[in-house]
């Protein structure tokens, strides 16, 4: 289960026309971080915070021209400017992939940017050999939900404690 490169990725999640991918690297992130911060303020607590550190990048992200890790990451970029940001983990022994985070500006969220990207989830899961993919969404943000659900993903169920609901992708061998 390999990464794609982010020109593979292009193809197996078209996005909008006007946006494009982009690798992330050491130099981004003090960038990247802030535009997290600023789109989406609760990312500094919780379970997605690593987000914001430096260390959690370099040691546990697949970075542009780095080594293969278990977490990818890449920006989303349009007209030269950062709007959106989306991330992967594979659990290789279990052939699955986690949607981790998909984060995007609010001027750009009535582009269908989350939408056209989770579209091509399933391409990038198939092409990793992946038989299952999840995420989690936040019920504080219906978008997140309503874009899953409308991709095809399904409940399966709720958290105590936690606030976020489980889903998963229904079909994904083919």
């Amino acid at each position: 289960m390999n990464w794609p490169s982010v020109e593979e990725l292009a193809v197996l999640a078209p996005l909008p026309s006007g946006y494009r991918f982009a690798p992330i690297g050491l130099d981004s992130l003090p960038h990247l971080t802030e535009a997290l911060k600023s789109w989406y303020p609760e990312i500094s607590v919780g379970m997605n915070s690593c987000y914001l550190r430096e260390d959690f990048y370099r040691d546990r992200v697949c970075l542009d021209g780095g080594e293969e890790r278990d977490i990818y990451a890449s920006s989303i970029m349009f007209e030269g400017t950062l709007v959106g940001f989306r991330s992967f983990e594979r659990e290789v022994d279990s052939l699955a992939i986690y949607g981790r985070i998909t984060v995007v500006a609010p001027a750009h969220r009535q582009s269908r940017l989350t939408a056209h990207a989770m579209a091509g989830t399933e391409n990038l899961g198939r092409s990793m050999g992946a038989a299952f993919i999840y995420a989690f969404v936040t019920l504080k943000h219906p978008y997140g939900q309503q874009a899953l659900e409308r991709a095809g993903y399904r409940l399966l169920g709720f958290f105590p404690g936690r606030e976020p609901r489980g889903v998963s992708w229904p079909h994904l061998p083919a």
